[in-house]
């Protein structure tokens, strides 16, 4: 079964689309590097390949983007400011995308715009369950399985969290706002 991420809709569930343990299909597309990403449940580290995602401008700074041979994973996202990003839908289906990869998922998806790496990133609609749990139970944000997420995207993106700078707030509809800072170094 799959379930949403976030989402700034309701909350919904897919029924298997394939079987289960296909990461995903062959494509004509180049494949990104393989990257080492931190698994959220074992803090073990895997490398992990993805094809490029299909990302269009759907107007002046906001996109949607696609990843061949998937046809359910999708990510939504803004521009926000001049260093910002917004996330405001992701979706990875975990019949055709392998545990642990959502953050390169952002990130692949962010550099398909060419736009310059973001210093803050702002998640709305959180409703992964692991994540709002651990909100709820008073877990500082920087320990949620969603944080690892936005971590593995910063560093996928070059950059490191900013110590001190994943903040939530809640929601309407239980759900999350998850923010953080990244940092980069200049050459």
């Amino acid at each position: 079964m799959a379930v949403f991420l976030f989402s700034t809709s309701t909350l919904v569930t897919l029924s298997s689309l394939v079987s289960p343990g296909i990461a995903h299909a062959t494509n004509n597309r180049s494949t990104s590097p393989s990257r080492t990403v931190k698994q959220v449940k074992t803090g073990a580290k895997e490398a992990v390949s993805l094809p490029r995602p299909q990302v269009d401008e759907l107007t002046t700074g906001s996109y949607e983007g696609h990843w061949p041979g998937d046809p359910v994973s999708f990510i939504m996202f803004e521009r926000d400011g001049t260093n910002g990003l917004t996330i405001t839908d992701i979706y990875k289906s975990p019949d055709y995308q392998a545990s642990g990869v959502g953050g390169i998922m952002i990130a692949d998806a962010f550099k398909e715009t060419k736009l310059p790496r973001p210093t803050i990133i702002r998640v709305t609609g959180v409703v992964e369950k692991d994540t709002k749990a651990a909100l709820k139970a008073g877990t500082d944000v920087s320990e949620t399985k969603f944080a690892w997420t936005l971590t593995n995207a910063i560093e996928a993106m070059g950059g490191r969290v900013k110590p001190g700078s994943f903040h939530s707030d809640p929601m309407p509809g239980d759900q999350y706002e998850i923010r953080v800072e990244a940092e980069y170094d200049t050459f």
